[in-house]
């Protein structure tokens, strides 16, 4: 929030953005998480999370000194864990028939 202020920007949900920056990041799973052939899903899905939110956070670091490194790491710990969660708890409700996992 205070880098918000400080920056003289305000802060708010766009319900619909979301909707679309998240289903942007669940078609990678396709493309990453099932052809590599290295490790569990989960995993593999952590790190191409943390690589995706590593890219934002990072980026915006670049451009905002106000955005400090601490927050950028933080960004690609989250998405190591929403990603790596997420494949985790698919798989585990799902299994190999739901195909995401089809091929692994």
């Amino acid at each position: 929030r205070g880098w918000f202020e400080k920056l003289g920007l305000s802060m708010g949900v766009r319900l619909g953005a979301v909707v679309l920056a998240y289903l942007a990041l669940l078609s990678l799973y396709p493309l990453y998480v099932i052809p590599s052939g290295w490790g569990a899903p989960a995993l593999r899905a952590a790190v191409l999370g943390a690589l995706v939110y590593g890219v934002y956070a990072f980026t915006v670091a670049a451009v905002f000194p106000s955005y400090g490194y601490g927050f950028a790491f933080t960004e690609v710990f989250w998405g190591a864990f929403v990603f790596g969660v997420s494949a985790f708890a698919a798989e585990a409700s799902f299994g190999s028939g739901w195909p995401v996992f089809a091929s692994t």
